[in-house]
C-alpha cells in the first residue's frame, strides 16, 4: 500500500475516533466507506469498491462524493446504466463538478450516446478552465461519430464530424487518419498522402506504432499508384523500421526497388519476405516483363544486366519457368568468352546452358569443339560420336574423333577413325601407330611395340627418326644385329657434323687488364662507329698442335706453323693479337684480324666475344681447357654454316645400340663426338642443348672422363650445383691424377655458400697438390680466403697465383706472358 493510501487510512481512522468521542458515529461510517471505496478503485478492485460505496450511499444517500465514485466503479464493471444513474445522482446532490460531468460523458460515450456524451464533455469544459482532457474526449466522440457515418456511407456527414473533431483538437491523429482514408477512398491521392505525412509528424513516438506503420504503408501504396517508386520505397523502409517482421511490406519494398532498377537489392528483399511468409502471392506479369527485358539485354550483349533481370524475375515469381531465357543468356556469355579466348569460362557457360536447354542451335558443336581442344577427351568423345551418327558423311567428325582417341590413349579406336579417312588419314594413322608403339615400349612390351613400329614405317619408309625408334626397340629386345645394320644405313645419310674447336681468348681477371672499346686506339677514320677501332688482346699459344675451324677457314696452330710459311720457334710460346675491325659486309657479327709475332695476318669472322668477368662475375676462375676463358655470347653462322646440327640424335641412338650390343669401344667414339658437340654448344651459350648432348654422352659411355667433366661444368654454369657434383666426382674418380675436376669441385662448393667453405678449401688444396703449376685453384683460394676474412692466406695465394701463371700487366693495359713461362 502506497503512502497516499496510508494517509487516507490515517485520516479515516481519525474521523472514526472523533466520531466515537463526540458521539457522531453515524457520519463517520459513510465517510469511511467512501474512503475505502476510493482506495479499492485505485487498486483496480472495482467489485469490492462498489460494495463499500453502496454502503456509504445507504448510510448517507445525500453523500454526493460517494455517488460519484460509485458511478466510476459501475462504469469500470460495465454496468453503464447504474453508472449513469449514480453520476446523475451525484450531480443532483451537489456534486456538479467538472470530473463528474467528464465521467458521465465517458459512460454515455461507451453506451454510444454520442450527442449526450458531447453535451456532458462541453459542460465539464464549462466547469473547468482549459480542461484539455474533456476537449480531447469531445474531439474523440466527434471522430467516432464521423467514422460511424463513413462506415454507413454518409460521407458528407462523416467528413463534417471529422472536421468538427479537428476544430476541437487539431492534433487528433485518429481524425486525420480517418480523413486520409476518406481521401484515398475518394481517389484524392495527393491529399491523402499529405494527410498521412502529417500523421507521421504528429505522432513520432512509439506509442503510435500501429498507426504509423499503417500510415507509411498507405503512403507507399499511394506513391506507387502515382508511379513515384522512389518515394514509395522510402515509405516502405520507414514502415519496416517500425515493424521489421512485416513480410508484405518487405515484399512491396522489393517490388518498388525492382521498378526503380535496383534489381539485386529488390530481389533480395523479396526473397526475405517469402522466407518469412511463403503465402505471399507471386507477381507473374512482372516476372514475365523482367524475363523479356533479360532476353533483349542478352541480344545487346549486356549480360550483367540480363542476369539481374532474371534473378529479380525468379524472386518475384519462383514458379515462372525461366530456363529458356537463362540458357540463352548462358550460351551468349559462352560465345563471348570463347571469342576472348577464355575457354574455361566458355565451357562452364555452355555446360550450364546445356543443362537448362540442350536444344539451343549450335550449342552441341561449340561445346564439343572446346572440350576437344581444352577439356578432358572423355567428355568430348561422346559428343562427337553423336555428331557423327547425326551426320555420317562429314569426315570432320572422324578426324576429330581420331585426335580425341589418340589423346585419350585409345590407339586402336584412333587408328580406325583415321583409316576411315583413306589417304587423308594416312599421315595421322602413322602417328597413331608411333604413339601406340611408344606406349607399348614404355611399358616394356617390346613384342607389341616392334610390329607397330614396322607398320608405321611401312606408311612412311623415308622417316629416319621412326626407323631409329625401331632400331632402339630392336636393341632393347636383344636383336642387336638388325638394330646395328639399320642404324648404319641411317648414318650413311646422316654423317657426323663437323664440331669446331672454338677459339678461346685468355682474359686476366685483374682490374684494368681488359682495354674497353672507348679506350681503343683509333687506327684509321675519324671517330665513332664510322671509323676502324683497334681492340687488342693477347692469348697464350696453345700447348699442343690443335686445329681451329673458323667457318670455312682452317688454320694449324702449334709448334709447326701458324700460317703457311710462318713457323713458330719451338722453344717459346707465340703471341697472337686479335684486332676488332667492326661489322663486316659478309653478314657476320664482327670481323677479327688475327696476328702473330711473325707479322702474318688472317681475317676471320666470329661472333662477339665479351670479357669473362663481365659476363660471369662470380664464377671464380672455373674455366674450360685450363684457360681463363671468354665465352661466346651469341650463336654464329660461321661456326656452323648449315645451322645447328640436328643429326646428333641419330648418333646418340647408334651409341646406345652399340652399347647394348657390347661394342663399348665403338660406342665410346660416338660418346666423344657428342661430348665435343656439347662443349661447342656450351661455349656458344646454348647451355640447355649442351646439357642434353652431354647427358647423352654420359648415358652412352659412363666411363668417359671428358663427358663427365664437361657435364659437371655445364650444370655448374646453369646453376644446378647439386646436380653438378655427381658427374664432377665421377670425373675425379675416373682420372684421379687430374687436378681439373678437383678444382671444379672446389668452385662448386664455393658457389653453394659459406657452409661448404671447408669442403671447397680441401678440394682446391688437393688440386694444387696434384699440380702445383695449376693457377686456377690459386685464384679460387684467393677469393675463398677473401670471403671468409683470412687476409693473410688470401695475400699468400694471390702472390702464388702470379708466380704460377707468369702473368703481369704492362703499362698499356695488355695481359702478357713472360717468355719461357708456361
Amino acid at each position: 500500500m502506497n503512502l497516499r493510501l496510508w494517509t487516507i487510512s490515517l485520516v479515516a481512522l481519525l474521523f472514526l475516533v472523533c466520531a466515537f468521542i463526540f458521539g457522531r458515529a453515524r457520519r463517520a461510517t459513510h465517510v469511511s466507506y467512501n474512503v475505502q471505496g476510493r482506495l479499492l478503485i485505485e487498486e483496480g478492485k472495482y467489485r469490492e469498491a462498489a460494495a463499500a460505496l453502496e454502503n456509504a450511499v445507504k448510510l448517507d444517500p445525500s453523500y454526493a462524493d460517494a455517488h460519484h465514485h460509485l458511478g466510476i466503479a459501475y462504469g469500470k464493471l460495465g454496468r453503464l446504466d447504474d453508472a449513469e444513474r449514480s453520476l446523475r445522482d451525484a450531480i443532483l446532490r451537489g456534486g456538479d463538478v467538472a470530473e463528474v460531468r467528464f465521467n458521465l460523458g465517458t459512460v454515455l460515450e461507451a453506451r454510444g450516446e454520442y450527442k449526450a456524451a458531447i453535451e456532458a464533455y462541453e459542460q465539464a469544459e464549462g466547469l473547468k478552465t482549459d480542461y484539455r482532457r474533456a476537449r480531447k474526449a469531445r474531439a474523440r466522440v466527434h471522430c467516432a461519430m464521423g467514422k460511424e457515418a463513413l462506415y454507413a456511407g454518409r460521407l458528407d456527414e462523416g467528413e463534417r464530424m471529422l472536421r468538427a473533431a479537428l476544430d476541437i483538437d487539431q492534433d487528433s491523429v485518429e481524425a486525420h487518419y480517418a480523413l486520409a482514408k476518406l481521401r484515398m477512398r475518394e481517389g484524392k491521392l495527393g491529399e491523402a498522402i499529405d494527410r498521412f505525412t502529417l500523421i507521421t509528424n504528429l505522432a513520432p513516438g512509439i506509442e503510435m506504432k500501429p498507426v504509423l506503420v499503417q500510415a507509411y504503408r498507405n503512403v507507399a501504396e499511394m506513391q506507387e499508384r502515382l508511379q513515384r517508386h522512389r518515394e514509395a520505397a522510402d515509405a516502405y523502409r520507414r514502415s519496416l523500421a517500425l515493424a521489421p517482421d512485416d513480410a508484405r511490406a518487405r515484399h512491396a519494398l522489393g517490388a518498388a526497388l525492382i521498378r526503380l532498377g535496383e534489381y539485386r537489392e529488390g530481389a533480395e528483399e523479396i526473397r526475405k519476405a517469402r522466407r518469412a511468409d511463403p503465402a505471399i502471392p507471386a507477381d507473374e506479369p512482372l516476372a514475365r516483363e523482367l524475363a523479356e527485358q533479360a532476353t533483349e539485354l542478352t541480344a545487346e550483349g549486356a549480360f550483367a544486366e540480363a542476369h539481374e533481370r532474371l534473378e529479380a524475375a525468379a524472386a518475384v515469381d519462383p514458379a515462372t519457368d525461366l530456363s529458356a531465357e537463362t540458357a540463352g543468356l548462358l550460351y551468349a556469355e559462352g560465345v563471348a568468352h570463347e571469342e576472348r579466348g577464355e575457354t574455361g569460362r566458355a565451357i562452364e557457360c555452355y555446360r550450364k546452358a546445356e543443362e537448362l536447354d540442350p536444344r539451343i542451335d549450335g550449342l552441341d558443336l561449340r561445346l564439343a569443339r572446346l572440350l576437344g581442344k581444352h577439356g578432358p577427351p572423355g567428355d568430348a568423345i561422346p559428343r562427337y560420336e553423336a555428331l557423327r551418327v547425326r551426320d555420317p558423311n562429314n569426315p570432320e567428325w572422324s578426324r576429330l574423333l581420331g585426335e580425341l582417341y589418340l589423346s585419350a590413349g585409345e590407339h586402336e579406336k584412333a587408328l580406325a577413325a583415321f583409316e576411315a579417312l583413306g589417304d587423308e588419314g594416312r599421315e595421322r594413322s602413322r602417328d597413331v601407330l608411333v604413339a601406340w608403339a611408344a606406349a607399348a615400349a614404355g611399358k616394356g612390351n617390346l613384342d607389341a611395340a616392334i610390329p607397330l613400329y614396322r607398320r608405321a614405317l611401312a606408311l612412311d619408309p623415308a622417316d629416319d627418326t621412326l626407323r631409329t625408334e625401331l632400331c632402339l626397340a630392336l636393341s632393347r629386345r636383344g636383336l642387336h644385329e638388325e638394330a646395328v645394320v639399320g642404324m648404319k644405313e641411317i648414318l650413311t645419310r646422316k654423317p657426323a657434323p663437323e664440331i669446331p674447336r672454338i677459339l678461346q681468348l685468355a682474359w686476366h681477371e685483374h682490374r684494368g687488364s681488359v682495354r674497353r672499346i672507348e679506350d681503343a686506339c683509333i687506327v684509321e677514320g675519324k671517330d665513332g662507329l664510322e671509323g676502324r677501332h683497334t681492340w687488342e688482346f693477347v692469348q697464350r699459344h696453345m700447348q699442343k698442335p690443335e686445329e681451329i675451324l673458323l667457318g670455312a677457314l682452317t688454320v694449324q696452330a702449334g709448334k709447326e706453323h701458324f700460317a703457311p710459311g710462318k713457323a713458330f720457334p719451338p722453344d717459346h710460346p707465340a703471341l697472337m693479337r686479335i684486332r676488332y675491325l667492326g661489322p663486316d659486309s659478309q653478314n657476320s657479327p664482327v670481323t677479327l684480324l688475327l696476328t702473330h709475332d711473325g707479322g702474318a695476318q688472317i681475317r676471320v669472322f666470329l661472333p662477339i666475344l665479351r670479357p669473362y668477368q663481365e659476363v660471369y662475375p662470380d664464377i671464380n676462375g672455373f674455366t674450360y681447357y685450363g684457360y681463363y676463358g671468354g665465352r661466346l655470347q651469341e650463336p654464329a653462322r660461321v661456326l656452323f654454316p648449315g645451322g645447328i646440327p640436328h643429326e646428333l640424335g641419330f648418333h646418340y641412338a647408334m651409341g646406345i645400340i652399340l652399347r647394348n650390343a657390347g661394342a663399348r669401344d665403338e660406342a665410346a667414339g660416338f660418346a666423344s663426338l657428342i661430348t665435343d658437340a656439347g662443349r661447342a654448344y656450351d661455349l656458344m651459350g646454348h647451355l640447355d642443348t649442351a646439357e642434353t648432348c652431354l647427358r647423352w654422352a654420359v648415358e652412352i659411355d659412363p666411363s668417359s672422363y671428358k663427358a663427365q667433366l664437361c657435364l659437371g661444368e655445364t650444370l655448374f654454369y646453369r646453376g644446378k650445383l647439386r646436380e653438378a657434383l655427381e658427374p664432377t666426382r665421377k670425373a675425379a674418380a675416373l682420372l684421379p691424377s687430374s687436378p681439373t675436376p678437383i678444382n671444379n669441385l672446389g668452385a662448386i662448393y664455393m658457389k653453394m655458400g659459406s657452409k661448404y667453405a671447408p669442403l671447397a678449401e680441401a678440394s682446391l688444396l688437393r688440386a694444387i697438390e696434384l699440380h702445383d703449376g695449376y693457377h686456377t685453384p690459386c685464384h679460387n683460394l684467393t677469393v675463398l680466403y677473401e670471403r671468409i676474412g683470412d687476409t693473410r692466406q688470401a695475400r699468400f695465394w694471390r702472390d702464388r697465383q702470379g708466380k704460377v701463371a707468369g702473368l703481369y700487366i704492362k703499362d698499356d693495359g695488355l695481359m702478357v706472358v713472360e717468355p719461357g713461362r708456361r
